[in-house]
């Protein structure tokens, strides 16, 4: 995925990890989305991270214990567990070595952990996951929706309940980031006055199609426009 270089966006998901590796100049802040989460964590985060993203985004946390699996996968000692390989990507391939004390506690002070909530389970337990040491809830209707029983209705009453009763719990946490995958202006403009601070908008993949679509439908109609045929002038010889 890309970001296309826009200076005013402020950060990125991918999945492409050479992809990844070609992006470490764009502005936006790179965070690698881990597909599930199970007990080779460590060693998936890990691979992420080495790569110089600076946080990770886990899909379908439910549970406090989850989450603070992911918070010590991505800090390293003593504020986690995270692998202490000196010649990383991360770590410059080994120019960070001398001073890498340092480089490790500015490491973790830019960790950033979101957690995704996309089920009924973790809005239940959004008070417990909250105080895990993550720094951002970032909520997936889609997915919830389908947990509530109400596929593809992301605005059902039930999805809507769900999402305030998360957004308090992550407000009244006082350290924690709410964010919200949205699907229009009007969603950022109801729920950023509600306490949400980060949206994800937009797929790549989607964008392009749709962007395509319009060119087509664009050319289509500039073509049904009846134009009349030029005149044949015959030269006299």
């Amino acid at each position: 995925m890309t970001s296309f270089g826009l200076d005013n966006q402020d950060w990125t998901t991918g999945v492409d990890m050479p992809r990844m590796r070609e992006q470490r100049k764009e502005r936006a802040r790179k965070l690698m989305k881990q597909h599930g989460f199970d007990a080779l964590l460590l060693y998936d985060a890990a691979n992420i991270l080495e790569t110089g993203a600076q946080g990770i985004m886990i899909p379908l946390v439910d549970s406090a214990e989850t989450a603070a699996r992911a918070v010590a996968a991505a800090k390293y000692p003593p504020n986690g567990s995270r692998g202490v390989c000196r010649s990383t990507r991360a770590a410059e391939f080994g120019l960070a070595i001398p001073n890498f004390a340092e480089f490790a506690q500015s490491a973790n002070d830019e960790m950033l952990v979101i957690a995704l909530i996309e089920e009924k389970n973790g809005v239940d337990n959004i008070h417990e996951i909250v105080k895990t040491g993550i720094d951002g809830v970032l909520l997936g209707p889609a997915d919830l929706a389908a947990s509530l029983g109400v596929m593809g209705q992301v605005r059902h009453p039930m999805v809507r309940e769900a999402t305030e009763h998360v957004t308090k719990a992550v407000l009244d946490s006082g350290n924690v980031w709410m964010g919200n995958l949205v699907f229009s202006q009007d969603d950022i403009a109801e729920w950023l006055p509600k306490g949400h601070r980060f949206f994800s908008y937009g797929i790549d993949t989607q964008i392009l199609a749709l962007a395509y679509k319009s060119i087509v439908e664009a050319s289509r109609k500039t073509m049904e426009t009846p134009v009349q045929a030029p005149k044949r002038v015959l030269s006299k010889v």
